[in-house]
């Protein structure tokens, strides 16, 4: 298990783990804009920070598995 793990992480920081890295930039970035936009949004007019943040975070995380559906491994 630890073997796989190290040989995944070498092969993602070599930029060799995903066919296309471009795609896995893009799709992790609408994530984060997501998250960070409706923090902002919803922590400046209708809730305190801290639950804003919740939220942000609860949502962006039910995204990444949507948004990276459709990564191919190399």
């Amino acid at each position: 298990m630890w073997e796989m793990f190290k040989q995944s992480m070498i092969m993602f920081l070599k930029g060799n783990l995903f066919r296309d890295n471009k795609l896995v930039f893009m799709q992790g970035s609408i994530g984060v804009i997501v998250a960070i936009v409706l923090t902002v949004l919803l922590g400046k007019f209708l809730l305190p920070m801290w639950a804003a943040a919740i939220i942000g975070g609860f949502v962006s995380g039910a995204l990444m598995p949507y948004l990276f559906k459709n990564l191919k491994y190399a």
